[in-house]
């Protein structure tokens, strides 16, 4: 269990990573186009698993890494690459694009990666970790690159959002509450 964890959460930086990629060397629209395309077929996988379709080498990959009990397959890759159109397309700088998509993509990631071998319990959330949600605070601030010193605050509002049950999957929320956030300040 712990494996695919792992495994799931090490694509999940990588993905994070090769977004930031395409927006810093193709650009925005270019990255919303490679997104809706992802969107696209992503939906035509589930569609296949759905009706029983196997799409062998796809569906290996998500069966592999796939959570268990999840509403439908896929259901966190389809809002990860939602979370990036929604970024790209709410937020107008390139900047604080790559901020959301960084807190997405590696903060969320290294908090599940940490997180996991975490001793501690956080008090209202049996489910995470003091560990975990330590590493995704710290590194959350790397992303000062970008944005300067309004990522401390923004560091933190995202660390209890991620940390909190809330009912709707954190690759929606986190993206939600960096757009909003970075589009009031």
């Amino acid at each position: 269990m712990r494996e695919r964890e792992l495994a799931r959460q090490l694509v999940h930086v990588i993905a994070g990573l090769v977004f930031m990629f395409i927006l810093i060397y193709l650009g925005r629209i270019n990255l919303i186009a490679i997104a809706l395309l992802l969107l696209f077929i992503g939906s035509l996988l589930i569609n296949f698993k759905l009706t029983g379709k196997r799409v062998p080498m796809a569906h290996d990959i998500g069966d592999a890494l796939e959570r268990q009990n999840v509403r439908f397959p896929g259901w966190g890759p389809a809002w990860y690459v939602f979370g990036i159109i929604l970024l790209a397309t709410a937020l107008s700088e390139d900047n604080e694009i790559l901020v959301g998509i960084f807190i997405l993509g590696v903060s969320d990631g290294i908090a599940t990666i940490i997180g996991i071998h975490g001793r501690y319990k956080l008090p209202y959330n049996k489910e995470k970790t003091i560990e975990g949600s330590a590493a995704f605070f710290i590194t959350s601030l790397i992303a000062y690159l970008f944005i300067g010193p309004k990522i401390v605050p923004l560091a933190i509002i995202t660390t209890i959002i991620e940390s909190i049950r809330l009912p709707i999957d954190d690759n929606l929320s986190l993206p939600l509450v960096c757009a909003a956030y970075l589009l009031l300040f």
